[in-house]
C-alpha cells in the first residue's frame, strides 16, 4: 500500500455484515464516502473511527469479524475537539484494509508515524515470546 504523507489511516470496527451504527454499508476494499456528511465536531454525519488507532478502544466493537482499515487526506479529518475528542470523522476515503483485528493493526503499525500510542500493540518478548498488550 503506497501511502502519501498527506493521508492517514483511520481504524475503525463494524457488525460481522460490514455495517457500522445506522446500517451504513461498508465496501470490502476501495472509495467509501459518508452521504451524510456534516462539517462538524460532532457525532453522526461522517465515517468515524479512531486515527492511526489512537483513541478510546471502548468506541471499538473488540469481538467484531469485520476491523477496517481506511486512508484519507489529513485535511479533510475532524478530530481533537468536542464529540471528536477520542476519535476522527471525515467526509471521503479509500478502504485499504477490512478483516481481522491482527491484519488491521499490522497495516496501522506499519505506516503510523513514530510516537502514535495505538490502542493496541503486539511485539515480540523473551525467547520467541509474544507480549501483547492493550
Amino acid at each position: 500500500m503506497k501511502l502519501l504523507k498527506t493521508e492517514m489511516l483511520i481504524l475503525r470496527t463494524c457488525n460481522d455484515n460490514g455495517q457500522s451504527y445506522g446500517g451504513f454499508q461498508w465496501p470490502k476494499k476501495g472509495t467509501v464516502s459518508a452521504p451524510d456528511w456534516r462539517d462538524d465536531f460532532k457525532c453522526g454525519g461522517g465515517l468515524h473511527g479512531l486515527p492511526w488507532g489512537v483513541g478510546k478502544a471502548g468506541l471499538l466493537n473488540l469481538d467484531s469479524k469485520c476491523w477496517i482499515v481506511f486512508k484519507a487526506f489529513a485535511k479533510d479529518v475532524r478530530q481533537g475537539k468536542d464529540d471528536m475528542a477520542y476519535k476522527c470523522k471525515v467526509n471521503r476515503g479509500i478502504v485499504v484494509y477490512c478483516g481481522d483485528k491482527n491484519g488491521a493493526l499490522a497495516i496501522i503499525h506499519k505506516h503510523a508515524p513514530k510516537g502514535s500510542v495505538c490502542i493496541f500493540g503486539v511485539s515480540t518478548a523473551g525467547d520467541r515470546g509474544t507480549a501483547t498488550a492493550g
